[in-house]
């Protein structure tokens, strides 16, 4: 017989053990499952609103990197004028001289020498190699320098040593000139 207590819960010790394990499960569905879903969306959220400032702030900025952009993709004229290059006709190999004291008087320098190496045309065709040295300050080096590059037929500066003379310097180059 059932006693009177068993009659009150609803008589059957076992379905108390039933309802007692459903309500376990369902405290242990709502505290491991729930909340921290809960949880979860709350961080989401904050991560939405940030995402959200960062949008409005580029935004904003859109127009001036708009500009920036153009302005970058501007061709710029170039600082100085660099000629067409050209090879230098081989009856014109005696101007070569003149031409770097002019450039060399222009950009207050002082020449130590100039000497054009006319037998190395015949190892190095089509380029004649000639060695400056100059004497002067960095400033007007740089002038110097500038100077040449305009000259149409200057392949490259192969080679520049400087070294210090009492009050001024020295530079030493080595200069490749295209000639036809």
């Amino acid at each position: 017989m059932k006693s009177r207590k068993q009659k009150e819960l609803g008589g059957n010790p076992i379905s108390f053990v039933i309802v007692l394990v459903g309500l376990v499960a369902l405290a242990l569905f709502i505290s491991l499952g729930i909340v921290p879903l809960y949880k979860s969306l709350d961080a989401m959220d904050l991560e939405i609103a940030e995402l959200q400032k960062r949008i409005e702030t580029e935004k904003k900025l859109m127009p001036l990197y708009v500009g920036l952009e153009k302005k970058i993709k501007m061709e710029l004229p170039p600082l100085y004028p660099v000629p067409e290059k050209k090879s230098l006709p081989r009856y014109q190999i005696e101007e070569v001289l003149p031409t770097f004291a002019g450039i060399a008087e222009e950009s207050d320098m002082a020449i130590v020498f100039i000497d054009p190496d006319i037998i190395g045309l015949r190892n190095k065709p089509g380029l004649l190699e000639v060695d400056v040295v100059i004497q002067g300050n960095f400033v007007n080096f740089r002038k110097f320098l500038i100077d040449i590059a305009g000259i149409p037929y200057l392949k490259e500066i192969e080679e520049i040593k400087v070294e210090r003379v009492a009050s001024s310097l020295k530079f030493g180059m080595k200069i490749l000139l295209a000639v036809s």
